[in-house]
């Protein structure tokens, strides 16, 4: 609780729009969103109506990466970014830029997530995998340069004593790297999410290791970030953004599927059905930031210099409209 009023008043000193009266938005928020299947929560409340109820329209637009959106986020192009852990947002704030982390998103969760994990061909790893230093030496997919994959994988090897040097690395989609991995192009895999059932049911000849849940079991991998407009902003019209964002993580949580998601399922070559049984207790329906795993990150990034130091907590996130949602939740619909 201590943290909580910390950070709070470090940012109402920051960045409050205090005293100014509640009015409607000049325009639609203009929400960026990769196509992920993260995202069901996000337009559970655009297709039940959420944010139109709360009086702040919103206009939801892809983007392929949080690395791409959060300098359109500090520019006022986006209003809300939800995005993944990167070091983008962490020199955009060391740069003073009005971006900040207003909610967390989803968390790391053994036996339910995919994200993180690290899968291997048999042939490969005859052994298994319960020995990461048998990454020495193979070919190994994973995410961009900037792809959390790309994180979670070097903090894999640097607790085993290895580096990104000892392993022979190909960039490709969650797509490309499954069919490198049947096609022995590759001897290795770090998961990201998946649609339907998971690898280790579709493909249960490869070998599994729990890759990041075994040494940060709970991390919180993606965030809420505001823009300008809504941190400028009367509190209430962010607040009013957050309650019906988090009532609709809420209804997916609890069993409601958007249309979205059967459509990303479909897209993707899986039946929707089998994408409704996607496990959702990766989405944190309370809105929680978890400092610890912005810690990690923060540090491991100053490790490989692609952010200047460590920053505080009240630097990083402002929970005002946490705060605010919390306090006038949104009622659901049926």
């Amino acid at each position: 609780m201590h943290d909580r009023r910390r950070i709070l008043a470090a940012a109402a000193g920051a960045l409050c729009g205090c005293g100014r009266k509640t009015a409607a938005p000049a325009g639609p928020f203009r929400l960026a969103l990769t196509r992920q299947p993260s995202m069901a929560g996000v337009y559970t409340a655009i297709e039940k109506g959420y944010f139109k109820d709360a009086g702040t329209p919103v206009d939801p637009r892809p983007i392929g990466m949080t690395t791409e959106a959060v300098p359109l986020l500090a520019g006022g192009k986006f209003d809300v970014c939800f995005g993944a852990l990167c070091a983008a947002i962490f020199n955009a704030v060391e740069k003073g830029s009005p971006v900040r982390i207003c909610a967390g998103r989803e968390v790391v969760r053994p036996g339910c997530s995919d994200f993180g994990v690290i899968y291997g061909r048999r042939e490969a790893f005859p052994r298994g995998l319960a020995d990461l230093r048998q990454l020495k030496g193979k070919r190994v997919a994973t995410g961009g340069a900037a792809n959390l994959n790309n994180f979670v994988l070097d903090v894999m090897l640097e607790a085993v004593g290895l580096t990104m040097n000892d392993v022979t690395l190909h960039y490709l989609g969650t797509q490309e790297a499954i069919a490198a991995m049947q096609a022995k192009h590759v001897d290795a895999w770090v998961a990201v999410h998946v649609y339907g059932p998971t690898i280790a049911e579709r493909f249960p000849d490869w070998q599994r290791h729990p890759g990041l849940g075994s040494i940060q079991p709970g991390f919180q991998l993606t965030q809420v970030l505001y823009g300008p407009r809504l941190l400028q902003g009367p509190v209430e019209q962010g607040g009013r953004v957050m309650a019906a964002y988090l009532r609709g993580v809420g209804d997916y949580a609890r069993g409601y599927t958007p249309k979205f998601l059967d459509d990303m399922a479909r897209s993707n070559g899986i039946e929707p059905e089998a994408a409704r049984r996607f496990c959702r207790e990766v989405s944190v329906e309370d809105g929680e930031v978890v400092l610890d795993s912005l810690r990690f990150y923060n540090q491991w990034a100053v490790r490989r210099r692609l952010v200047p130091r460590v920053l505080r907590p009240e630097e990083l996130i402002d929970t005002r409209f946490l705060e605010y949602a919390r306090a006038h939740p949104m009622p659901g619909r049926g």
